[in-house]
């Protein structure tokens, strides 16, 4: 029989390792935004939060684009999760990880030349997604 102090010890140390999950994803969110990357030509100034594609033009992306692809430029080549992507972009609760698929469509749509083939963004069955393409950091 599981007595009631041990539950609440239980309770108290996810809630303390949720905490430090939390920091770590926060963490980041500071030191990226004085990067640029580049991927494939491509290139994000996360300064100015402007994108511009392979011949110098610049691209709009909303904020849930933006966000979501620093998301993907700084965990390149890593399969990530429904779940983690709509931790990490910060979407509100209760929001279904099918919002992210949408926002990953219309990242295709920007970043890649035949969206319905995806080589930049693909997707891994069981897993989530990808950022299939080196990233470098400038």
């Amino acid at each position: 029989m599981v007595r009631s102090s041990d539950l609440h010890e239980l309770l108290a140390r996810v809630h303390a390792v949720l905490r430090q999950l939390d920091a770590g994803v926060a963490a980041p969110a500071r030191d990226r935004e004085h990067h640029h990357f580049r991927f494939c030509g491509w290139q994000l100034d996360c300064t100015t939060r402007r994108l511009t594609d392979p011949a110098g033009a610049p691209v709009l992306l909303t904020r849930g684009e933006y966000t979501l692809l620093v998301v993907f430029l700084n965990a390149p080549r890593r399969p990530l999760s429904r779940e983690y992507l709509v931790q990490a972009t910060h979407l509100h609760e209760g929001v279904s990880d099918r919002s992210i698929d949408v926002q990953v469509l219309r990242l295709r749509r920007k970043l890649e030349p035949r969206p319905g083939a995806p080589r930049i963004i693909r997707t891994e069955r069981s897993a989530g997604y990808l950022f299939a393409v080196p990233v470098q950091r400038i």
